[in-house]
């Protein structure tokens, strides 16, 4: 019996036309994701200034959205379903969430302006950059360059420079802590979209998950700590249905962010969607700032804005100028589509404990290609060729003759 192998375009994961319609979706979710997290945030000083407890309602309706989606998944049995070798990428994603939301709540607490947080999270793709430079040795092309220029440059715009170095009026306070909170709050933001794409296979609730159950403690021990200011939770008493109102819209604001960036993470590539996410956030940060605190950006203030976001539009436009060709199944994994593949089963940790070698590099290198369309160099592609016999050893050992074969 003769069967006919399937053709190339059959071996691929959808068509060109689902391709675009996935990546399409993954957008409008980060553009969702992008507004409810800025929104968490401008509620922040919103909430505040009516004299309620914000921090402990928010922390609390994270409490509850993720106890909700652990009932969730508990039933339809999605932990089980989760590999070993997703579950350092499902607590990177809680991690990362994490620090994104807690140094952009405490970056505007120390008195930065929310359209300048939402700046400066924007950094996120030139870090990307500079580490798929370090780890795989490839040169930074022309608008690899540019693009950290114009990130340096508009962060330091941003910033405030005339205050800050002390050119300003002498009534300008200027929180430079606040500054560099936000820029931290964006390097992670960055690790969330890499954590999302690593484990697509992963519910998009099993994201949101982990982001909740550790989101939860930290934003609740901040005022027990005495790190940010809040008024007792005994101020709900006299008002409890402008509470409860307060708190339904938080746990809505928090659901729909986490699930939406963990979904939309997972569904297009990290440069399309950090590109999203900081316009989305950049706009809505500004115009809060104008309508709550009457605070119109100055024009050094827009000029770096304008430079971090072409920054970023830049960076997403080189991953597909520098993006290499992909190679062929049988290049990629040599040893996977030899006769020898039928026994990696058995000899898989050894295999295992050679790859183990790789992971930063190989990390490295997907973060770079995710953001800016790096590659390895052809000096690190060539020193990863020389490490393939090692895996072919451990996957496929040599014959040894035993018994009346010696003779």
């Amino acid at each position: 019996l003769h069967v006919q192998p399937p053709c190339s375009c059959c071996l691929r994961p959808g068509s060109d036309r689902a391709m675009v319609a996935r990546e399409f979706l993954g957008m409008l979710l980060i553009m969702v994701a992008g507004i409810g997290a800025t929104s968490i945030v401008i509620l922040s000083v919103v909430i505040k200034e009516f004299g309620m407890p914000y921090y402990t309602l928010v922390g609390v309706a994270i409490m509850v959205v993720g106890l909700c989606e652990a009932g969730y998944l508990a039933s339809r049995g999605e932990f089980s379903k989760v590999e070993l070798c997703h579950i350092k990428w499902v607590w990177m994603r809680g991690v990362c969430g994490t620090g994104t939301m807690v140094f952009g709540l405490l970056a505007v607490q120390t008195g930065a302006p929310v359209g300048d947080v939402s700046a400066l999270g924007s950094v996120n793709a030139v870090v990307a950059a500079l580490l798929g430079r370090a780890f795989l040795g490839e040169p930074l092309g022309a608008l690899h360059i540019a693009a950290v220029g114009l990130s340096i440059l508009g962060a330091f715009l941003v910033s405030k420079p005339q205050a800050l170095l002390g050119l300003g009026p002498s009534g300008v306070a200027v929180q430079w802590l606040g500054y560099l909170l936000a820029v931290l709050s964006g390097i992670l933001s960055g690790g969330s979209f890499i954590a999302s794409r690593k484990a697509q296979a992963v519910s998009p609730l099993m994201m949101s998950f982990s982001v909740c159950m550790q989101e939860t403690p930290v934003i609740i021990l901040l005022p027990l700590l005495k790190i940010v200011d809040e008024v007792p939770l005994t101020v709900l008493v006299g008002s409890p249905l402008q509470g409860a109102s307060v708190f339904a819209g938080l746990m809505l604001l928090v659901f729909i962010s986490v699930a939406a960036m963990s979904a939309g993470s997972q569904l297009c590539p990290a440069a399309a969607g950090s590109t999203i996410y900081t316009s989305v956030s950049m706009a809505l940060g500004f115009a809060a700032q104008i309508l709550l605190s009457s605070e119109t950006p100055d024009v050094v203030t827009l000029s770096g804005a304008s430079s971090m976001l072409l920054a970023v539009c830049l960076m997403a436009i080189s991953r597909r100028w520098y993006s290499p060709k992909l190679p062929s199944p049988q290049t990629l994994n040599p040893v996977a589509n030899s006769p020898a593949s039928a026994m990696s089963e058995s000899s898989g940790a050894a295999a295992a404990e050679v790859d183990d070698e790789d992971e930063v590099e190989s990390l490295a290198s997907f973060v770079a290609a995710e953001f800016s369309g790096l590659s390895a160099s052809p000096k690190a592609q060539a020193a990863r060729q020389r490490r393939a016999p090692a895996v072919a050893a451990a996957v496929c050992p040599p014959v040894q003759a035993i018994g009346w074969a010696t003779a």
